[in-house]
């Protein structure tokens, strides 16, 4: 259960390619979002945040509170066959993450949070001839529209939530979370938008219980078994 001293930041990152140098990261450009789950290392993530990296050194990114950044090689990583969705082992990560999988059954109406890393909030800065990427967290809030089935374009998988409000490109990867639960229930993984003949957006998270079950060969066992190791 996520406690007053936690950091959301702590457990929600940017995953980037970028280059360490000595304990600092050079951030070359931030790829999306991913979420802490488990005990062991594990993060959660969209499939296409990490797609097409596969020659580059891929960092999960974290703030420090004196203002730096810390990163942890993602030394494994494995994609869902059929969703949006993948898997990334970190190197050394020490922390248990607060969220688990919902393991429920959402509809329309139920309200959510979601923090990310979104573009439109990464800025940067000029140590001497030196551009720094810093990418910024991001709170997100609203509720479900409908459940929809089928496929979208240019969005892979076919079990979504159709969601209230646009979190923007960056945030793919973030964490949706029930707000009546307890506990920070993830019950989907925002994956992006798409823009009608109107010139308006909606948004999408793959709904939670099409990858449940999901036992990746990284891991050894279900996203959901690993997702239950919560901190209390």
């Amino acid at each position: 259960m996520f406690k007053q001293s936690d950091a959301i930041r702590d457990y929600v990152f940017p995953i980037a390619s970028a280059e360490m140098q000595g304990d600092s990261v050079a951030v070359k450009r931030v790829l999306g979002t991913a979420f802490l789950i488990g005990s062991q290392g594990f993060a959660l993530t969209a499939k296409h945040v990490i797609a097409g990296s596969e020659a580059e050194r891929l960092v999960a990114i974290f703030a420090l509170q004196s203002g730096g950044w810390f990163g942890y090689e993602i030394t494994a990583r494995e994609v869902h066959s059929t969703e949006d969705v993948a898997l990334v082992k970190l190197d050394g990560s020490p922390w248990k993450s607060f969220f688990r999988l919902s393991n429920s059954v959402e509809h329309a109406s139920c309200k959510y949070r979601l923090f990310g890393y979104p573009d439109d909030a990464t800025f940067e800065l000029v140590a001497g001839n030196q551009a720094v990427v810093r990418p910024d967290l991001v709170y997100n809030e609203g509720y479900v529209r409908r459940r929809y089935t089928g496929e979208l374009p240019a969005i892979q998988g076919t079990s979504f939530f159709e969601l209230s409000e646009i979190a923007g490109t960056g945030a793919s990867g973030a964490p949706v979370c029930k707000i009546t639960a307890p506990t920070w229930d993830v019950i989907g993984i925002y994956v992006g938008e798409k823009i009608n003949d109107r010139a308006t957006s909606v948004s999408y998270a793959v709904r939670e219980e099409s990858f449940r079950s999901w036992v990746p060969g990284i891991l050894g066992k279900s996203v959901l078994e690993e997702s239950q190791n919560v901190t209390v």
